[in-house]
């Protein structure tokens, strides 16, 4: 909240937003009073960057948008509010107890809101049968190109089977992206999203022609939009915040462990990172060794940052594997030295056979061999399935498809 700190009336309207909301729990559980700071310091944050003709939106459903309607008011100025978007979709489910539930909400503001740029948009003719003549000419007075765009958009939500599906949990729409970055700024402006995800703002940003920028903490949704952008942009971006060396990817040990892990698994093709990282048994991640029997067999993965592992590592991974089901597994550690210790300790043991491939059913690989090696996955393990695939996180249900059950 230091950011707030520099603005003292600001300071204070937050502070009191808090309070009143101190008692509330957003979905999931957790507190609402904790996410309307985080989200408080980013948007002052927003507002220090965002230049005069900018805009900002920000996309919220019905769970916490009322808070964060004043939380808006308190950091950008009440009159600088332009609009409350309806992005109205029809996929999902239906609730027999309440209206389904078919609609987010985007909140539009300004800097400054007499100045912010402002293109109007055009995307369907008029239905009104008074707008045409008897040749079908649009009648004078109604614009050529169409009704204008109002502040409901029905933009679907994308499907299943759609190509620009990465199976990010967060991902939106590239239509709705678009029609953003059209409406708020022009050729050659630079675009912002702080909360990247998949990337799915800066691909729009860079096909529209604007100078984009984009930032997320969890090293998967950077890798997964460097990917996205190099396959269907053809550009190859500047990362910030990745490991590119065996020191980089120490401090990230060090000081984002859970990023950490996520990002080491991300170095083996076809792993896929577990939907959350709390709880999970003693799996750090899974994959589906590619084979054609079904039910296909399962391979597990653990992953340990500290500089100093040993041979309980080994045991502790044993034991989740037998618990969860996995035929085998990986266990990835920082160094070198940590994998040596470990393969000498645990010695012979029980191997498998998977597809052909032979091997321990506790294979030891370091992060530190990943740089050696020239980045290539030396590990010894059976083919996975997914390894030519776009990066995806699975949710639980997902594991009975790739599995065949």
């Amino acid at each position: 909240m230091e950011y707030l700190a520099r603005e003292p009336a600001l300071f204070q309207q937050v502070q009191l937003l808090l309070k009143f909301a101190g008692g509330g729990h957003i979905a999931g559980g957790g507190g609402l009073e904790a996410y309307l700071a985080y989200m408080a310091a980013r948007l002052f944050a927003c507002r220090l960057v965002l230049k005069e003709t900018g805009s900002l939106y920000l996309h919220c459903d019905p769970t916490a948008g009322h808070y964060l309607k004043l939380l808006l008011d308190a950091v950008f100025g009440s009159k600088n509010f332009r609009n409350e978007i309806v992005w109205c979709y029809h996929a999902g489910g239906a609730s027999k107890r309440y209206f389904p539930r078919k609609h987010d909400t985007l909140f539009l503001y300004g800097a400054n809101a007499k100045k912010s740029v402002h293109n109007i948009i055009r995307l369907e003719p008029y239905r009104d049968i008074y707008a045409y003549d008897k040749s079908g000419n649009v009648n004078p007075g109604y614009h050529p190109e169409g009704k204008m765009l109002q502040d409901w958009w029905e933009v679907p939500q994308i499907s299943s089977v759609a190509k620009e599906r990465f199976g990010y949990p967060t991902q939106k729409p590239l239509a709705l992206l678009e029609r953003i970055i059209k409406a708020s700024s022009n050729l050659g402006d630079l675009v912002l999203d702080p909360f990247c995800g998949c990337g799915t703002a800066v691909e729009a940003a860079h096909q529209l022609g604007r100078r984009w920028i984009g930032i997320d903490v969890e090293p998967l949704a950077v890798d997964l939009m460097a990917r996205r952008l190099r396959e269907r942009c053809g550009v190859n971006p500047r990362i910030r915040g990745i490991p590119y060396d065996f020191d980089q990817a120490q401090r990230l040990a060090e000081n984002a462990p859970y990023e950490f892990e996520r990002w080491a698994l991300r170095l083996v093709p076809g792993a896929q990172p577990n939907f959350k990282q709390s709880g999970d048994g003693g799996l750090d991640g899974r994959a589906v060794v590619n084979v054609e029997k079904r039910p296909r067999p399962l391979y597990g993965f653990q992953v340990k940052g500290g500089r100093n592992v040993g041979r309980p590592a080994a045991d502790a991974f044993r034991g989740a594997l037998t618990q969860h089901g996995c035929d085998a597994g990986l266990l990835i550690v920082l160094n070198e030295r940590n994998a040596t210790r470990i393969r000498h300790a645990i010695g012979s043991q029980e191997r498998v056979e998977l597809n052909g491939w032979q091997g321990p059913r506790i294979s030891v690989w370091s992060v530190e061999d990943w740089f050696a090696s020239g980045h290539q996955c030396r590990a010894s393990r059976p083919a996975l399935m997914g390894e030519a695939e776009t990066l995806e996180l699975l949710r639980p249900q997902d594991w009975q498809r790739r599995l065949g059950i």
